[in-house]
């Protein structure tokens, strides 16, 4: 037979790309195949190992964690199994506790007491606090209160450092629980639960909520145990607006709330129904800084939870009481109120709406109490910086502009510059350790300081006696070599010269001193 000549050279072993994954490689038959060249291993590539140790270690991780999750699968199955037997002997043990009171870290057997601290601002003291203390004790859990002053406060009253020191077991160990009460200056109350990871609970409202979870499942003021669910997000609506609307919100969001606890009121005896609630220990405690309402169905409602305390709180909140004494029974001589606006208030000599706020006369008077000198020159009224100007052109030192303005979280500045410094709120934020810094509301600045917009001032600091303002001033207005630095006292309709010196001992009688000197 003829033999035909090879016309390609057919390879004897063929390998495959690195992309396949530990294929050996295989041959063709024929064509004079050398057994040596069968058995010869494929060629090894970098990428190709790399890529096979990764393989292998995400098929590792896996097969493992489908182990853990057989075994967390085993272990729910046999909790299923016993839930009977453990629920029943929990019901047992703790029979007529709260859900938060079993799964806290507050012992309810003996064993060590732990604290509760809780920091205070003594001009708004969280009088919920007082309720819930004896609650706690009637539910088995005794309650050891005391009271401490902090470095940034100078004094509190004894009344009230009495009302919130209480010991019933007499030895602080027997207590189940411990409110320890830091009165300190802060802008609302706060709860550390566990002071080793600095957790805390912000807000007389959140407080309200913890403590309510530590009460019998059966008590009212549970409302997460005893409540369907329209009732506690109802209750947790109530708790959230009463807070956002009387702590935080300016005038006419106070004005929304409070007609709406007088809405409720009147239709039933508390806020929620007929029961006394959450919300009625978070709206009456801050209410009665404010010397409560003139309804009757509120004043009963007062006196209702008043009661719960089962104190004299005439003693803790001397001057509400007083006011709320006026407002319900003013003097025959006196005639009816009358609304009295802004400017009325500020332009006349006397006090403003509701004698609660001093004028330019009370300023005077005050001024010549310290035997601090001044000079006044009258003119019409002005609204703005440029008015101002064409009014006193010719005064030695600086007259000054002033801004009344509120930060992220809503505390309030006195801003006091030249007359023509250009003012970046931004880079301000930034100098006085702030953040979004931002113009106030004007019902808020009379509420505040008893004034209107057009009269703003840090002599208005005056009508400030809970120190709610704080002072920032351009450096240049104290600077010595200043012979007079010039605001209106309380009134648009005139301006006030100081001295430096004698500005700086005006805030060092109101208590708002030292104030925070920024170049701008």
């Amino acid at each position: 037979m003829y033999r035909c000549p090879k016309l390609v050279d057919v390879p004897v072993v063929v390998e495959l790309p690195s992309v396949m994954y530990k294929m050996a490689p295989f041959c063709l038959k024929g064509h004079d195949t050398d057994p040596a060249q069968l058995t010869r291993p494929a060629k090894s590539y970098p990428a190709t190992s790399a890529l096979e140790a990764r393989q292998e270690a995400v098929l590792k991780r896996l097969q493992t964690l489908k182990e853990q999750l057989d075994r967390l699968q085993s272990t729910r199955t046999t909790a299923t199994t016993t839930t009977a037997a453990v629920t029943t002997t929990t019901t047992t043990t703790t029979a007529g506790l709260g859900a938060a009171a079993c799964s806290s870290p507050i012992k309810t057997t003996a064993g060590p007491i732990q604290d509760l601290v809780i920091s205070a601002n003594p001009s708004c003291p969280p009088l919920s606090l007082l309720v819930l203390r004896r609650l706690l004790g009637q539910s088995g859990m005794p309650v050891h209160c005391t009271s401490r002053l902090h470095s940034s406060m100078a004094q509190v009253r004894p009344e009230l450092q009495e009302a919130f020191t209480e010991s019933p077991l007499e030895e602080r160990r027997k207590h189940s629980v411990a409110f320890s009460l830091q009165w300190s200056d802060v802008p609302s109350p706060s709860l550390m639960i566990n002071p080793l990871r600095q957790t805390r609970i912000e807000g007389e409202a959140n407080i309200i909520r913890y403590l309510t979870r530590l009460l019998p499942a059966t008590s009212p003021y549970n409302y997460e145990a005893t409540g369907t669910y329209s009732t506690i997000a109802e209750t947790d609506h109530l708790l959230d607006t009463l807070e956002r609307g009387l702590v935080w919100g300016a005038g006419k969001e106070r004005a929304v709330v409070m007609r709406e606890v007088v809405k409720r009121l009147t239709r039933s005896p508390y806020l929620c129904g007929g029961q006394c609630g959450a919300a009625d220990l978070l709206a009456w405690s801050l209410l009665r800084h404010r010397g409560g309402a003139q309804e009757e169905a509120v004043g009963r409602w007062f006196a209702q939870v008043d009661a719960l305390t089962g104190i004299d709180l005439s003693k803790v909140t001397p001057k509400q009481q007083q006011q709320q004494n006026k407002k319900k029974a003013p003097p025959p001589s006196q005639p009816p109120p009358t609304t009295t606006t802004a400017a009325a208030a500020t332009t006349a000599g006397e006090r403003g709406s509701g004698n609660s706020h001093l004028g330019r006369k009370n300023l005077e008077h005050y001024l010549k109490k310290l035997a601090v000198p001044y000079q006044v020159k009258e003119h019409k009224e002005v609204f703005t910086v440029d008015e101002l100007m064409t009014q006193v052109q010719g005064l030695p030192g600086i007259v000054t502009k002033n801004l009344f303005l509120r930060d992220k979280k809503k505390v309030l500045y006195i801003l006091s510059t030249k007359h023509d410094t250009e003012i970046d709120l931004k880079t301000l934020a930034k100098k006085i350790n702030t953040k979004d810094l931002r113009f106030a509301d004007g019902t808020v600045l009379y509420e505040t300081l008893g004034v209107k917009q057009g009269c703003v001032s840090p002599l208005a600091l005056i009508n400030d006696p809970g120190h709610l303002v704080r002072v920032v001033l351009e450096s240049c207005l104290m600077d010595p070599s200043v012979e007079f630095v010039y605001f209106h006292p309380l009134s648009n309709a005139a301006t006030l010269g100081l001295k430096p010196r004698d500005l700086q001992r005006f805030l060092d009688a109101t208590g708002h001193s030292p104030a925070t000197l920024v170049q701008l």
